[in-house]
């Protein structure tokens, strides 16, 4: 079973599929859940996701402490 490497300590060795599917019911929005996918399953670096969606990085950065705190209220951390 392969494994997702994250660069956040919180999702620690969870399965992609388990992390993809944490993505998917913690209902962040379109926006919201591309970051997450680009960021935590495809580990790409905020500048190039803030590229990718015509945003600054400092949004980037922002958008994704919010994701994570929701991640770790659905996984229950």
């Amino acid at each position: 079973m392969a494994r997702a490497r994250c660069r956040s300590r919180f999702v620690g060795e969870l399965t992609r599929t388990a992390l993809e599917n944490a993505i998917w019911e913690a209902n962040l929005g379109a926006e919201d859940e591309d970051i997450a996918v680009m960021y935590y399953i495809e580990q790409l670096p905020m500048v190039e996701i803030a590229e990718e969606m015509a945003m600054d990085r400092k949004t980037v950065s922002a958008r994704l402490r919010r994701i994570e705190a929701r991640l770790r209220r659905m996984l229950g951390q």
